[in-house]
């Protein structure tokens, strides 16, 4: 569906929950709970279907296809995803659940590492920390 949202199997079609229509496939889609690391520590967060495919450079279709086909390319995909720098953008907020509060993570957006346009920027800052110290 247009609407991107969830869709419920039946038989040989699939219901939209959200608009009432039928369709004779699906188009399957990430909702997935990764870990980011760096020399801070470990923070899991939840990855939606366009951050999703940047990361593991395939579909959800495609992925659904090995799983189903070729068990070692599945795993390969997830393999091939690991260790890579990334530049994220992250929501946190607070979340109650069974009167338990957590903070709640989602990736908003991902882009490569660019490593000369970062360090340009750190030197700007540092320019202007040291002009405005000297005043």
């Amino acid at each position: 569906p247009s609407c991107n949202k969830k869709v419920t199997g039946s038989g040989e079609s699939w219901t939209c929950d959200n608009c009432n229509k039928t369709f004779p496939k699906c188009e399957k889609r990430y909702v997935a709970r990764m870990a980011l690391c760096d020399n801070s520590g470990t923070h899991y967060v939840q990855v939606f279907n366009d951050q999703a495919k940047k990361i593991l450079k395939k579909s959800a279709n495609e992925v659904n296809e090995l799983m189903e086909t070729d068990e070692k390319a599945f795993e390969q995909v997830f393999k091939d995803a690991i260790f890579k720098e990334y530049k994220f953008l992250v929501r946190a907020k607070r979340d109650e659940y069974n009167g338990q509060t957590r903070a709640k993570s989602v990736v908003l957006r991902l882009g490569e590492v660019d490593r000369e346009a970062e360090c340009e920027y750190l030197l700007g800052q540092i320019e202007e920390y040291r002009t405005k110290a000297k005043e």
